[in-house]
């Protein structure tokens, strides 16, 4: 009997657990419990970060510059504004970066001027550097650069309205 004694007292024992297992099975207070999320959200963080440089790494931007009405009454040559805009746009900090096989890429078709770039810019660039065409050929005090839609911009006259008495 003392052998069958000695087997259920074995039996009923509670094993020793490691220093290990007993810091697992410890509950976390309410700072580790802070610790843990505030790590967790800024490795989230860290990866829509990422996901948004490469979205932003494969966009386009494409911009267009209407100069319609100052081209038909002569007094805006498309030509020589793109070629103005191809020499000063920079990418990068870098002037002369622009061509077909380039990141920016500057076409005209008669009166529309066509940008597109593989890498984003903000498009009040192309606003800052038309306007400073037009000063540079006496326009400015005639021309306006209006943007007409999300990724245009127009040049129009001003509204000038004399008071005959």
């Amino acid at each position: 009997m003392s052998g069958k004694g000695a087997k259920s007292q074995k039996k009923g024992r509670k094993p020793k657990l490691s220093k290990k297992i007993l810091k697992a099975k410890k509950k976390s207070t309410k700072a580790e419990l802070k610790i843990k999320r505030r790590k967790k959200e800024f490795k989230a963080r860290i990866e829509r970060r990422e996901k948004i440089k490469a979205a932003r790494a494969k966009s386009t931007c494409k911009f267009q510059i209407r100069c319609r009405k100052p081209v038909e009454d002569e007094i805006f040559d498309v030509d020589e504004f793109v070629k103005y805009l191809k020499e000063h746009f920079k990418v990068d900090g870098k002037t002369g970066q622009v061509g077909p096989a380039r990141q920016v890429n500057i076409q005209k078709s008669v009166s529309t001027v066509h940008v597109m770039s593989k890498k984003p810019f903000p498009k009040y660039y192309l606003k800052f550097l038309t306007k400073r065409y037009l000063k540079r050929h006496g326009l400015r005090d005639y021309v306006r650069v209006i943007a007409d839609k999300k990724t245009s911009y127009e040049l129009r006259y001003f509204n000038i309205q004399e008071n005959q008495d």
